[in-house]
């Protein structure tokens, strides 16, 4: 089974990209979506109304959920905590993405992908077998995201700051740039186009193996 990871700062089109994969039949687990479904569990919920109630006046709406607009308003003035909700959340992601992994194997998918927006900042490119980067003009980006709910320009530039790695590091290990404001069409002759290559390859490390090394990386070097 080969692992394909999409990746690209916010604004640049993973969601969209996602979904095209998605219509095209293939399994794809978005580290965002399941922090989203994650914080709807009970268990979660109140370990992070432990963590924050004090801090955020209505952590917790009407209907008993967690108020994310307050509570992300917050956690990005103050980066110590958003790693402190990160460090609950991240483990049980983590578990979920190997369930996910796990099932595609038995199930013998051949190609699967991790949507995962911080691929480089956490070395999850490691239990990649390629890396997909998605990228767009910044005028473009910038319009996209502050177009979004609950958006400001500062909560913008501070998730930037929070995806921000040394680019020219990682050049090498990105196997494709697409640049979605091309357009739809644009992403999806792209993503044809690269996994038409992609099947002509010998791969040598596939699931499990390279994600058992990116396990013994973590330990390593936590």
């Amino acid at each position: 089974m080969i692992v394909i990871g999409i990746t690209g700062e916010i604004g640049t089109g993973k969601t969209k990209t996602t979904q095209i994969l998605k219509k095209m039949g293939y399994s794809v687990f978005s580290s965002d979506e399941c922090c989203k479904s994650l914080i709807k569990e009970k268990k979660v919920n109140n370990s992070i109304r432990f963590l924050f109630e004090n801090k955020v006046k209505k952590i917790i709406t009407d209907n008993c959920e967690i108020n994310t607009v307050d509570l992300g308003e917050y956690l990005f003035n103050n980066p110590k905590d958003l790693d402190k909700l990160e460090s609950l959340l991240h483990p049980l992601v983590k578990q979920k993405e190997k369930q996910f992994l796990k099932q595609a194997s038995i199930i013998r998918k051949k190609t699967v992908f991790l949507d995962i927006p911080i691929m480089f900042v956490k070395k999850n490119f490691l239990k990649c077998d390629f890396i997909i980067n998605l990228l767009v003009n910044k005028h473009i980006q910038k319009r996209r995201v502050i177009s979004r709910p609950e958006m400001t320009e500062k909560k913008l530039k501070n998730i930037l700051i929070r995806q921000k790695y040394d680019k020219k590091k990682y050049l090498k290990h990105i196997s494709l740039n697409i640049n979605t404001g091309n357009g739809t069409f644009f992403v999806l002759k792209e993503i044809k186009r690269f996994l038409k290559k992609i099947k002509k390859k010998k791969i040598i490390k596939v699931w499990p193996q390279k994600y058992i090394y990116f396990n013994n990386y973590e330990k390593n070097n936590s």
